[in-house]
């Protein structure tokens, strides 16, 4: 009898120490687990784009962190890059058209002369982005944040800017002929007599246009 209560008393001191251990790996992976939610989606998001693979027409980025990367001059033309992370990225003149860009921070990147056209920009963060002479003629920019960008004499042609922010924009030249301003926050911006209006006349000096309902 003494020898299977010891026997037993064995068995019960391995299991609990195998518990002990199995509670101390849990928590050390839940510690290691306490990113930021941005952090996580985007670790997430990552795995369904093709991170490593160079710049190329139709390549999948999607919730890829591109910060601060240099594609100058680059064709990326349809492709998909919603979710991407694009902020302080050199992007002059790159060709970005068709892209689909939903909910992208390209907070602070240099868009300078870089095609747009067509593309799906809809919730982006395009805040303090320098976009002189883009064109954006078509794309969607629907709920977009453009805080501070610069958008001298950049072309907007049809684009739709429907509650977007355009707070403190420079529009100096720029051509917003055909643009839908629905609901958009023009708080501030700063035009002059080149800038082109949605009705396709200019000639109003430093006066942006009002979007309606506003």
């Amino acid at each position: 009898m003494r020898y299977r209560y010891g026997q037993s008393r064995g068995r019960w001191s391995r299991l609990l120490l195998l518990s002990a251990l199995a509670l101390v790996v849990g928590v050390l992976g839940a510690c290691g687990s306490s990113d930021s939610g941005q952090d996580v989606e985007r670790e997430a998001a990552a795995g369904t784009g093709e991170c490593d693979a160079p710049p190329a027409r139709g390549v999948d980025w999607s919730g890829c962190d591109k910060q601060g990367v240099d594609l100058h001059p680059a064709d990326v033309d349809r492709a998909i890059l919603k979710m991407l992370y694009l902020s302080d990225a050199e992007l002059r003149a790159a060709d970005l058209r068709g892209d689909d860009q939903r909910v992208a921070d390209l907070t602070a990147a240099d868009l300078r002369g870089a095609d747009l056209s067509n593309t799906n920009l809809s919730n982006a963060n395009l805040s303090f982005t320098d976009l002189r002479g883009a064109n954006l003629s078509g794309a969607n920019l629907s709920g977009a944040d453009l805080l501070f960008a610069d958008l001298r004499s950049a072309d907007l042609t049809d684009a739709n800017l429907t509650g977007a922010n355009l707070r403190i924009v420079g529009l100096n030249g720029a051509n917003l002929s055909g643009a839908n301003l629905s609901g958009a926050d023009l708080s501030a911006a700063i035009c002059n007599g080149n800038t082109r209006w949605p009705d396709r006349t200019k000639g109003h000096g430093s006066t942006c246009p009002t979007a309606p309902g506003r």
